[in-house]
């Protein structure tokens, strides 16, 4: 399926196909809590229509990565510090997406991409520069790829760090 045909879909629609039978109208006690009065809320939209704050939750709550995944990259494509609870949360948090590359080699290849053009143009090092992320977030969120980084085998990426001296040079391997 490509990415437009997936971006499309409701969750509804996504249970369908993975064989899930959800009734949100017969589980009165779990209809208590947040987290499935948030899923019941989003379950008719499309995975387009998703705000970030629902793409954050169900990337921590691992809610049908193997079809939001897609989504996430696009949005990231367009800004790579988009988060909820904090900037570039989405991107710190794309890592979680391994589990489904298997299956969609396609997603793996489009999350290579995005991350080779996110530090072939240093984009974090200009956010931090630009003031629109804190030296904090731009750490949690290398500290937070790193693995990742290794296990696409990316290569040797060589980025600035800033620092309390000013940049420095961080090596990866």
């Amino acid at each position: 399926m490509a990415r437009d045909e997936i971006c499309r879909l409701t969750l509804e629609e996504i249970e369908k196909i993975k064989g899930f039978n959800y009734d949100e109208f017969n589980d009165e006690e779990s209809n208590k809590y947040p987290l499935p009065q948030w899923y019941n809320r989003i379950r008719h939209k499309t995975l387009a229509d998703l705000t970030v704050s629902d793409l954050s939750r169900g990337l921590r709550q691992d809610i049908f990565l193997d079809y939001i995944g897609w989504e996430i990259v696009y949005r990231l494509d367009n800004d790579i510090l988009l988060g909820y609870f904090r900037d570039g949360e989405l991107l710190a948090g794309i890592g979680l997406l391994q589990k489904h590359w298997e299956q969609d080699l396609a997603l793996k290849e489009e999350v290579k991409k995005l991350l080779s053009k996110t530090f072939q143009k240093k984009l974090l090092l200009k956010a931090v520069k630009s003031n629109k992320i804190t030296s904090n977030d731009y750490k949690y969120i290398l500290d937070s790829l790193y693995p990742l980084i290794r296990e696409l085998e990316l290569g040797k990426k060589i980025m600035e760090e800033p620092g309390k001296k000013g940049l420095r040079m961080r090596l990866w391997r």
